[in-house]
């Protein structure tokens, strides 16, 4: 056994999973939250921040590849795109009833169609008022992108090595018509590619129990001395607005930090796991992803009206500001945790909206935790 796996295996890996789960959704509500984006030197650590993207990304790679089959092709299929195609819907509807009701129908559905194909940032933008919802097509390419390597030759993994190297240098550097054309985030997936490889390749010895705490603290080092290298840049994994090999210290900065941040809390998943919240909000993390910003729009429209960039000045005013941010964020991961435990009761309605596979669609026993 690699010095990096512990010997309680696969429940264990699972409990890894949930814990880095919930770490990562938290930050992505903090990122997406208004209140704390409106205030501008806040906003500018969140700028440059990829790591609780990437994170997300780089989570499959805790796992044995499997290889690529038909069946294994449909059901990562069904339990990425279902999920996707109800969310979609539902914020069209959303967009289309109170912003733009006026749109004709054979445009609602251009959109939609489009949306659905490309799952682009601009398109689903354009058919849901939202970017959000391009996560799981992307990770759906990524899945299934590892199970070609590992069905392929040693000389055809190479070759997609290679190619993910150069669009992982390259691809910030892309026109935009040929980054909205590519579908299904065939290129974030491509991009991820090689920094999961690496991180697959390190675990082991990185946390091995005999310097875990000291590979921790160094990571957590160099996360925070990349991330000031990056402050203030634009980064965003979602657009591919992505440093190139042209900017090579930003390059190595961004996936510097993507990593340690990633095999910082992979070490420390255990105490993290401690905490209830944590785990809560790990195990219903999907939901939480997938309703969090429509939760968003009516909670932060409220707050904001009291919760001004003039509040910071006044007496306490801070202290008022950010219990406000802390509450939205609070009441926004209530009702979507209330949302997935309903999901979780009524396992008819879970089964359509969030399926394991193609047997759990089907109400028969899913082969897929």
């Amino acid at each position: 056994m690699p010095p990096g796996v512990p010997p309680q295996g696969h429940a264990h890996t699972r409990d890894i999973h949930v814990t880095l789960r919930g770490v990562l959704i938290l930050i992505v509500m903090l990122d997406h939250n208004d209140i704390i984006r409106n205030v501008a030197a806040v906003d500018a650590w969140f700028q440059p921040m990829t790591f609780h993207v990437t994170g997300f990304l780089l989570l499959p790679f805790l796992q044995p590849f499997k290889g690529l089959s038909y069946a294994t092709a449909r059901d990562h299929a069904i339990r990425y795109l279902t999920p996707f195609l109800f969310a979609v819907l539902v914020y069209s509807l959303a967009f289309h009833i109170l912003v733009a009701p006026r749109e004709p129908l054979q445009a609602i559905a251009r959109e939609l169609g489009t949306a659905l194909f490309f799952a682009n940032p601009t398109s689903l933008h354009t058919a849901t008022g939202f970017i959000v919802l391009w996560f799981l097509p992307a990770l759906l390419s990524l899945v299934l992108l590892m199970g070609v390597m590992k069905s392929a030759t040693k000389s055809s993994r190479i070759a997609i090595i290679v190619v993910a190297t150069a669009v992982h240098l390259t691809v910030g550097g892309f026109a935009p018509w040929f980054k909205q054309a590519v579908p299904q985030g065939l290129l974030i997936a491509l991009y991820i590619l090689p920094l999961g490889l690496i991180l697959r390749a390190g675990i082991p010895w990185f946390t091995d129990r005999s310097h875990a705490k000291k590979i921790a603290v160094g990571s957590i080092a160099i996360l925070i001395l990349c991330w000031s290298f990056e402050h203030h840049y634009g980064i965003e994994v979602a657009t591919l607005d992505l440093p190139t090999f042209r900017t090579p210290l930003t390059v190595s900065a961004t996936d510097a930090s993507d990593l340690c941040f990633f095999l910082a809390a992979f070490i420390c998943a255990p105490l993290l796991g401690r905490l209830p919240a944590v785990k809560l909000l790990g195990r219903h993390s999907l939901v939480i992803y997938l309703v969090h910003p429509l939760l968003y729009k009516p909670i932060l429209a409220a707050l904001l009206r009291v919760c001004t960039l003039q509040t910071l000045g006044q007496p306490y005013g801070a202290l008022f500001y950010w219990s406000g941010a802390a509450l939205s964020v609070i009441l926004v991961a209530s009702a979507s945790l209330a949302l997935a435990v309903a999901l979780d009761f009524f396992q008819p309605a879970r089964r359509l909206l969030l399926p394991r596979d193609l047997d759990d669609l089907l109400h028969r026993d899913s082969r897929l935790p």
